[in-house]
């Protein structure tokens, strides 16, 4: 998920799990399950990363105008499919 400049966002109660395609040929992806930049009164809160990356779950650019990032559990996913908590 990438939100950049964003205003007046709402990002809660989803649940993010990264992964491969059906065959499980391609690379575990993505890097990080959320990606931030410069968000304008908004709210990322509540969400389930089980599982949801292979580097890190939040990627936060900064630039943020009152806006609130907590309370988003999870895990990180390693190559061969195992979690592995950060």
């Amino acid at each position: 998920m990438r939100l950049v400049r964003a205003r007046g966002l709402t990002m809660t109660g989803n649940s993010l799990r990264g992964g491969t395609n059906d065959r499980g040929s391609e690379t575990v992806s993505p890097s990080a399950a959320i990606r931030v930049q410069g968000l304008e009164d908004s709210v990322i809160s509540g969400n389930a990363l089980y599982h949801a990356a292979m580097r890190q779950l939040i990627a936060d650019g900064g630039g943020h105008t009152r806006t609130v990032i907590e309370q988003n559990p999870g895990s990180l996913q390693l190559a061969h499919g195992m979690e592995h908590s950060p």
